[in-house]
């Protein structure tokens, strides 16, 4: 008795839709098919833009005859999960910095001029850190080359390196201070290299030019 009434119901479901895709075709579902059929054409003709026009056909399927047809959650996130997860990967980021002169750090009122004076005479490299969007002193060097060293220390010991995820470098002033400190990170680095950027200016006045950076995602 129940499969009799099953097998109705279903075919009453048949034909319901057969009507309900008829009167959709006729009025206006062609017209919304044929629009993403040739949207679909155009995304092909560029090579680069067939997975989109794959995408658009299949949307002009299911706009020619909606009605019987089932779309299936591809696994793709919301919006909120987007920034959730936006929000994790923030928390992983951080950025090394080393400071090339001391001027610019004692104009900001951040060094006294006493500092200023004995750190430049000692040729002292501060080594700051940026995470969670707070500025803090990672370490101390003398001499260029200790601070790159510094640095690789440093990252180890706030929990190394996510080796996966690649690194960018920066700079301020001009690129060419960033030269001697790339070559230094590519060798010692086993990771992709991705980019070399300018630093942001919010930091870049405060640690004036000359200035070498380092972001990585750490685990």
């Amino acid at each position: 008795m129940r499969e009799k009434e099953e097998a109705g119901r279903r075919k009453g479901e048949l034909y319901m839709g057969c009507l309900g895709n008829i009167l959709w075709f006729l009025f206006g579902g062609a017209i919304s098919g044929l629009s993403w059929c040739l949207t679909g054409c155009l995304w092909c003709i560029t090579i680069v833009g067939i997975p989109v026009g794959v995408q658009c056909f299949k949307l002009a399927s299911l706009s020619f005859f909606p009605f019987g047809k089932e779309v299936i959650y591809g696994g793709g996130k919301t919006a909120e999960q987007i920034i959730e997860i936006l929000e994790k990967e923030k928390e992983k980021i951080c950025i090394y910095l080393i400071v090339d002169t001391l001027l610019y750090l004692q104009k900001g009122g951040r060094l006294s001029t006493t500092g200023m004076v004995v750190g430049s005479a000692l040729n002292l490299k501060p080594i700051l850190s940026v995470r969670y969007g707070e500025v803090r002193v990672a370490g101390l060097a003398r001499g260029q080359k200790s601070a790159w060293d510094k640095v690789l220390k440093t990252i180890e010991k706030d929990g190394g390196m996510d080796k996966t995820r690649g690194y960018n470098l920066g700079f301020t002033g001009k690129k060419e201070c960033v030269s001697g400190f790339e070559a230094f990170i590519k060798e010692h680095f086993d990771a992709e290299y991705k980019k070399t950027v300018p630093v942001g200016s919010v930091i870049g006045v405060h640690v004036g030019p000359g200035a070498n950076a380092v972001a990585v995602f750490l685990n």
